[in-house]
């Protein structure tokens, strides 16, 4: 029973986004990066959401904004990986009812 625990879990922990979203907010800061700092941070970003390790050394600009925008990327996470497990668990009780 604990081999099935571990796995359920471990698997729930796994779920991703296949996409993740960025503010307009955020433009005046991108905007104020060199290109080659802006597509050091779009590539920091890509792989912060596919969970390949990050670069060691980034810019200073780019670190900034990765740290402020970190707690925003794992919150949207979270909430996907919520509505995922909320959407199984109806799944396996039958989904919606029917209408009669």
């Amino acid at each position: 029973m604990n081999e099935t625990n571990e796995t359920c879990e471990n698997s729930e922990k796994e779920i991703r986004p296949a996409s993740f979203i960025l503010h307009l907010d955020w433009n005046r800061a991108v905007r104020c990066m060199t290109n080659e700092e802006a597509g050091i941070l779009l590539k920091a970003i890509y792989a912060y959401h596919a969970g390949e390790k990050m670069p060691e050394k980034l810019p200073e600009n780019v670190l900034t904004f990765l740290l402020l925008a970190q707690p925003f990327f794992d919150e949207n996470a979270e909430k996907y990986r919520k509505t995922c497990l909320r959407n199984r668990a109806n799944g396996a009780r039958g989904g919606r009812p029917k209408n009669p």
